[in-house]
């Protein structure tokens, strides 16, 4: 389907759908669009597939998919060079599913995930130089986020999680190059646990993660040359940075705000720049819980060593601890 003057491929249907093989480009609007059904008092249940499939070089979005009831299944497919989003899911009753699929160049989102009831995985996804918006933006969902083995580069922002209700996880996750933050998780409710994080060269935060419920696990996460914060984790009950290397950021290294406890195991923060610090904890309670090598550290008065201050709201102690902290 290519040089259509208005959208490519149409399907309204509350049936099943499956999109194969198909290829959708150079037309004046969208690539595909899919619409659970035309009469929006409808009931619909439907399941949508597509799998090895091109929409590129589209008016508008590569691909669109609204109002279906059932699951979204995206499998092995490209979206590049689209005026707009490259991938729109919106309005979906349950489960997305995204694998093996690249969105790239595209004049919007990458990839753009919208009001899901049901819960949301990426598996082996790039979403690369989406640089007037975002590579992956997922928001208002109410399902636990998956995220595995997803590179998020030279976007605005790289992978962004906004007010959603379920938990997070992520693994194998690279965001750099973006011009604002690498990975930006910002919910509603629910806990986030992200596991070997590479985020270098982004122009705000590497990593930020804020309002969090359920607390926070970041480990073995790498972040440097960022313009603001290595790691900014803001609102959480329990934050846990372990085996991590935080590295020569504008801002501070580490920058936990107003959580129940922190603790930090292994952790390297060296560099970080601007009067800043390389870890700065401020939490709501006088008693802080920060542990390095599994041992309290003194304060630094009358010690010797590489000591990090760190800050404190007013009229809390002062907590010191070494710069580098090994198991």
């Amino acid at each position: 389907f290519s040089g259509v003057a208005a959208n490519s491929l149409i399907i309204h249907s509350s049936g099943e759908i499956l999109i194969e093989n198909v290829t959708t480009d150079n037309n004046g609007t969208n690539g595909m669009l899919i619409n659970g059904h035309d009469d929006p008092t409808a009931t619909y249940t439907a399941n949508v597939t597509i799998k090895d499939s091109n929409a590129s070089t589209n008016g508008n979005d590569g691909i669109n998919i609204s109002a279906v009831g059932g699951d979204i299944t995206i499998i092995g497919t490209t979206t590049a060079n689209n005026s707009s989003e490259g991938i729109t899911i919106n309005d979906v009753g349950g489960n997305v599913t995204i694998t093996d699929t690249t969105s790239t160049g595209n004049g919007d989102d990458g990839i753009l995930i919208d009001q899901v009831d049901g819960d949301i995985t990426l598996k082996n996804v790039n979403a690369i130089d989406n640089v007037t918006n975002d590579g992956i933006d997922i928001q208002n969902t109410q399902g636990s986020v998956s995220i595995t083995n997803v590179t998020a580069t030279g976007n605005m922002s790289g992978l962004e999680i906004d007010a959603t209700f379920g938990n997070v996880s992520g693994s194998n996750i690279t965001a750099s190059d973006n011009i604002a933050d690498g990975v930006d998780v910002n919910i509603a409710n629910g806990s986030v646990n992200l596991s070997n994080i590479t985020s270098e060269n982004n122009g705000d935060n590497g990593i930020e993660v804020f309002r969090i419920s359920g607390g926070a696990i970041l480990v073995c996460v790498t972040s440097t040359n960022n313009g603001a914060d290595g790691v900014n984790v803001s609102a959480t009950d329990n934050v846990t940075v372990k085996c991590s290397t935080i590295t020569d950021n504008t801002q501070d290294g580490v920058d936990i705000g107003l959580a129940d406890t922190a603790q930090l195991l292994s952790v390297t923060s060296t560099g970080n720049t601007a009067l800043d610090y390389n870890i700065d904890i401020q939490t709501s309670i006088t008693e802080k819980e920060i542990d390095c090598s599994g041992k309290k550290k003194p304060s630094s008065t009358g010690q010797k060593g590489p000591w990090t201050k760190l800050y404190c709201l007013p009229g809390e102690i002062e907590v010191a601890l070494y710069d580098t902290c090994l198991l």
